[in-house]
């Protein structure tokens, strides 16, 4: 509902004042032809509606009612106008929800329609559910410098035998003993490590431990 400034005589007031009270909240003010209150705060009046209107928040009427229509109002309201100018605040059903008694001053004047008058409605901008879509922010984790490996282990205990996995990406080494358990002792098994390294294998035998001979160690590849 848009703010409605209408001027109400005894010529429209039957095909008017009704319907517009009916739509919203009003500010009436009852004035009279010659009475010189009502011209001294004419131009405070007038500033008030035009700033009102350019304002463009109230939603409601405000209305300058001639004395001369009074007879053809039916509503109570009528008979708390006994003097000029009267300013009354109206529901929709013509009931006073108050009257105006501060000076006839444009802010006064304003404020009082504030007070009284509806918000207008406005239209929010923007979807449903939210205006703004909600972005949803979340630390990203970056993977810097080398390819993450994924390294497993595996270990096997059979017989006397041992191995060692370890998985990368695109490689694969795996480590095997043999000769380590009770049974390969007892025997006299050749202690040994073999590495398997991209489908290579590769032999690296121990000297037992009694063994009087070097210590240093050979790699056989396979």
């Amino acid at each position: 509902m848009a703010l409605i400034i209408k001027e109400i005589d005894e010529n429209n007031v039957r095909d008017n004042f009704d319907k517009v009270i009916a739509q919203g909240p009003s500010v009436a003010r009852f004035h009279m032809d010659g009475c010189g209150h009502c011209t001294n705060m004419e131009p405070a009046w007038n500033e008030t509606k035009s700033g009102l209107k350019d304002e463009n928040v109230l939603a409601g009427a405000i209305l300058n009612v001639n004395a001369n229509s009074l007879p053809h109002i039916e509503h109570a309201f009528k008979n708390r106008v006994k003097g000029f100018p009267t300013i009354l605040a109206l529901d929709i059903k013509g009931v006073i929800l108050d009257e105006f008694k501060g000076p006839r001053e444009t802010a006064h004047l304003k404020n009082f329609c504030h007070k009284h008058l509806k918000k207008k409605a406005t239209s929010r901008g923007g979807k449903r559910g939210g205006g703004k879509s909600k972005k949803r922010v979340g630390k990203s984790k970056k993977r810097v410098g080398k390819s993450k490996k994924r390294v497993g282990k595996s270990r096997k205990q059979r017989g006397g035998e041992s191995t060692m996995g370890f998985g990368f990406k695109g490689l694969k080494i795996k480590k095997k003993k043999t000769g380590t358990g009770p049974v390969g002792k007892l025997l006299g098994a050749e202690e040994k490590e073999q590495y398997e390294i991209g489908g290579i294998k590769i032999n690296k035998r121990k000297p037992r431990a009694e063994s009087s001979g070097s210590s240093s160690s050979s790699c056989a590849i396979l």
